[in-house]
């Protein structure tokens, strides 16, 4: 890939997304799909490759991805009224 095919475009990038009301939006459902979310976050830099944040997942005997690099996010959660 050519380092130029890296540098942050703005628009570009807004032209490949889809809003959340979006008709040519995928949505899938099922029963078994549970609701879960990640943040793409995309930090531009003038005339160099953007970077892309990741995390370093916790290193968890009971996660099957532990250890594992990702986006930040995952399964949504009631909020309790009382917190609000």
């Amino acid at each position: 890939m050519n380092q130029i095919d890296l540098i942050f475009n703005k628009d570009l990038i807004l032209s490949r997304l889809r809003t959340f009301g979006s008709p040519k939006r995928l949505v899938m459902s099922h029963d078994l799909f549970i609701n879960a979310a990640v943040l793409i976050l995309i930090v531009p830099h003038k005339k160099k490759p953007y970077d892309l944040i990741l995390i370093n997942r916790t290193n968890r005997k009971s996660d099957k991805y532990s250890g594992e690099m990702s986006f930040p996010g995952g399964e949504s959660q009631k909020i309790r009224s009382e917190i609000r």
